[in-house]
């Protein structure tokens, strides 16, 4: 294996040609790949584009990336000349008339990939599509939404099934050892409407880097790039996307390819990375690609900064943020989500302790790191009297720079969002005495039931606190035992079930593969015939 050290720059990538015809020289056949990032609509319905965005789109960059491996491969033919063409829409609208126009020039093939596509950019992205579509030209689809539909097919997805009476076909999943595939039925215009490549995620070690040239770059603020070092996460946060694409396992980037994608990228003028692990400091080789970073720093006189994404928990991990600081981190985006322990523990963010958030925060400040904070607004706890003393706590009590707010919303994907379509579901024990409701996030509600007015009255112990998402309840035939099916840890709970007052205590919880539905006949229940 050639040492990273002596990696100074990604392979050539394939030339980004002008929107001014495609080449045909030399008897070559020419296969255009456009990678689109859409935006999306503001509340007037206007496109949110602007000059400059932030940062390169990490999504681009590892589309663009593989892209380039794959044309590299040589897989897709001899004879085929394949060029690669970027558009952010964060910073520039995508040309669709000068792309249509070029992918049906007499004698060439291409593709337009419509790439990292967020819930609240799937109408632009269907507009888009509408429009290449209507061109006759193929289309692909595909991230977090698309992967988070995907895997909870038992929540309908409209936009989906529109994107597929478009003719558009959708990609769920991880592409480093599958878009050479996919582009090859593309080239021979032999593409499926579905490729679900969500079970098998790709060993990151050795596989094709995140990278976008310089012009690709151009429209952002400052010598910017970005990349991942690692993916997964081992948490289980119900209104979390990641895990349902990524899953709980961290698959990470050695610190040889981390160290070959910073010497790339700093000698095409980046200056600044972002690296966009989900959580690095649950990155397995975090220590040694922090050492890694640090080395090129100290050895090498390399100049560059880095922005991480952690946990609250990450200032626990011996020596991890001395180390990040050491090695160039000037930025961290940390998720408080909430100051109210009731609604971290229902979010299944457990991890947080919200008598730490200071300590945390004054971790990273003693090294000079910046610290910004996330922030979510509501959680079944929430109220406008609650936010607004949160708000001011924040302001007051904790030395954040910055805090950047969300709505609670029940992405596709989350644990949150596939258990929204079970709110409902309930289940009273034989007698009718006590009813059982699961709801969203991680509570079981239990109620006493009048037997003459109807009634319901809350138990005193209600409600109770039980694996993530929770979807189904049931009670067995004989009134003793609760059985609770959990969407968002693939779990089955069973509990004790005291007749006389209504109240439950846990028993146990095996896994189970994504349970949807459950029923007492299922089951061989202890203590029962």
């Amino acid at each position: 294996m050639t040492a990273a050290s002596e990696v100074t720059s990604l392979p050539e990538p394939p030339t980004q040609k002008p929107w001014s015809g495609a080449s045909r020289s030399g008897g070559r056949r020419p296969f255009r790949v456009v990678l689109i990032k859409p935006s999306r609509y503001d509340d007037e319905g206007y496109l949110v584009s602007w000059f400059r965005s932030a940062f390169p789109n990490p999504s681009l960059a590892c589309l663009h990336g593989i892209t380039t491996a794959v044309a590299a491969s040589g897989r897709l033919g001899p004879d085929v000349d394949v060029s690669i063409d970027v558009f952010d829409e964060a910073n520039r609208p995508a040309p669709v008339r000068s792309v249509v126009r070029e992918l049906q020039a007499p004698g060439v093939r291409g593709v337009v990939c419509l790439v990292g596509v967020l819930s609240t950019q799937v109408p632009r992205a269907l507009d888009l599509a509408r429009a290449f579509r209507k061109a006759g030209l193929p289309v692909l689809m595909g991230g977090p939404h698309v992967g988070g539909s995907l895997s909870m097919p038992e929540v309908p997805d409209r936009d989906l099934d529109v994107a597929t009476e478009l003719g558009v076909t959708l990609v769920a999943g991880e592409v480093e050892k599958r878009l050479g595939d996919v582009l090859e039925d593309a080239l021979h215009g032999r593409l499926k409407p579905l490729y679900d490549f969500l079970g098998d995620r790709p060993d990151l070690r050795g596989t094709a880097w995140p990278f976008l040239p310089p012009l690709s770059r151009a429209r952002t603020l400052g010598r910017i790039a970005t990349f991942d070092a690692g993916r997964g996460c081992p948490f289980a946060c119900t209104f979390c996307t990641v895990i349902s694409v990524q899953g709980h396992e961290s698959r990470c980037r050695s610190a040889d390819d981390v160290e070959a994608i910073v010497r790339a990228n700093l000698s095409t003028g980046a200056r600044r990375f972002f690296v966009t692990d989900d959580n690095f400091a649950r990155n397995r080789n975090w220590e040694e690609i922090l050492d890694r970073l640090a080395l090129l720093r100290r050895r090498d006189g390399l100049a560059f900064s880095f922005s991480l994404q952690v946990d609250c928990a990450s200032h626990r991990v011996p020596r991890f943020v001395e180390k990040a600081a050491e090695a160039g981190c000037q930025t961290v985006f940390i998720g408080l989500e909430s100051l109210d322990a009731a609604a971290l523990e229902g979010a299944g963010k457990r991890h947080n302790r919200v008598s730490e958030y200071h300590e945390t925060v004054l971790a990273w400040r003693r090294f000079h790191v910046v610290v910004q904070a996330n922030y979510i607004i509501g959680f079944p706890t929430d109220t406008v009297d609650s936010v607004r003393r949160h708000i001011e706590i924040l302001k007051r009590e904790l030395p954040i720079d910055v805090v950047s707010f969300a709505m609670l919303t029940p992405l596709p994907g989350s644990p949150y969002a596939s258990g929204a379509k079970d709110t409902h579901d309930f289940d009273l024990d034989p007698q009718g005495h006590f009813l059982y409701l699961p709801v969203l996030d991680n509570w079981l509600n239990a109620y006493a039931i009048d037997g003459t007015a109807g009634a319901l009255a809350p138990l005193g112990a209600s409600p109770y606190t039980v694996d993530a998402a929770p979807a189904q309840v049931r009670v067995d035939l004989s009134g003793r035992f609760l059985y609770l099916a959990s969407s968002g840890t693939s779990t089955v709970s069973s509990f004790s079930l005291d007749p006389v007052t209504g109240a439950v205590t846990l028993i146990g919880s095996v896994p189970v593969g994504a349970p949807t539905s459950i029923a007492a006949s299922n089951f061989t229940l202890a203590g029962t015939q």
